[in-house]
Order: structure tokens, then C-alpha cells, then sequence
């Protein structure tokens, strides 16, 4: 009985590491001279509780939780997207991803953490860990951001 209250309680607490806003909706842009940024990340264990803070040009959008996505709207040109970490919870190296936007445009970029066994010494197993954001064609951004959930 105790494993299943202590099994409970992880799941309660890993859920408040999640994504838990609405469900996407595709936002308009509201001006011919404007364009979107989309930054999402699908659901994984790996890093599942841990959580970048999302920046374009230095200004945060927030938090990128497990299994979410931000959003901004912003004037056609040239974009730095940031994911930075910090050593609570998110203890990857920031990412840097030049974005360039023309009116009425939009980009993708999604956010994945993985792990891979870096050695194994006796009974030891040492893993490493790594992250990447990178820009995806829409089409198949359009498909994998449906399932998440606004990240706040």
C-alpha cells in the first residue's frame, strides 16, 4: 500500500511539471506586417521535469514545460529563439536558433531532450544527456503540436 500512495504522489507532483494551459489552437496574426513564432516540445520522460525558459532576442516568452508550446507574434525580420537553462531545472547548455521571418510567415521549432549510455564500468551505468532546438517544416509541425497544451 505504501508503494501505491508513493507512486500517487510522483505522479501528482511530475504533472505540475507538465504543460497544463488549453489545447493548441492556431493563433492569426494581426497584422499583414507581422509574423508568428511557435516553439513547442512533445511530451517525454527523459528531462520531463525540468523546463527551459523560452527567449526571442533576449525578451522571455516563459517557460517551455514538458509537453507544451509558446507562442509570439512579431514584426517580419531577423529572430534569435533562445532555450535557456538553469542548474534547477533545466541543466542542458542554451540553444541558439537564428529564426528569419518575412510578413505572414510562420515558425516551428521544437525543443527534444535525450539521453544515451555514454559508458558502462562494472554495475555502473554513466548517461549522457543532450538537447536540441531546431526549425521544422510546418507541415509536419502543424501535425505534432495538435496534442499539446499551452505552456504556462
Amino acid at each position: 500500500m505504501k508503494k501505491f500512495y508513493l507512486s500517487v504522489l510522483s505522479l501528482i507532483l511530475l504533472s505540475g511539471c507538465s504543460a497544463s494551459g488549453p489545447m493548441y489552437k492556431p493563433s492569426e496574426i494581426s497584422s499583414d506586417k507581422n509574423a508568428m513564432i511557435y516553439v513547442y516540445r512533445p511530451s517525454q520522460f527523459v528531462n520531463g521535469g525540468g523546463y527551459p525558459e523560452i527567449k526571442i532576442n533576449n525578451k522571455s516568452i516563459g517557460p517551455l514545460k514538458n509537453g507544451g508550446y509558446l507562442y509570439k507574434e512579431v514584426e517580419a525580420g531577423k529572430y534569435t529563439v533562445l532555450s535557456e537553462g538553469n542548474i534547477m531545472n533545466w541543466n542542458f547548455p542554451d540553444i541558439n536558433v537564428p529564426v528569419i521571418l518575412k510578413q505572414g510567415e510562420t515558425a516551428y521549432l521544437r525543443l527534444l531532450s535525450s539521453a544515451s549510455t555514454s559508458a558502462i564500468v562494472g554495475s555502473m551505468v554513466y548517461m549522457g544527456r543532450d538537447s536540441n532546438l531546431h526549425l521544422v517544416k510546418p507541415e509536419h509541425a502543424k501535425q505534432e503540436i495538435k496534442t499539446m497544451r499551452l505552456s504556462n
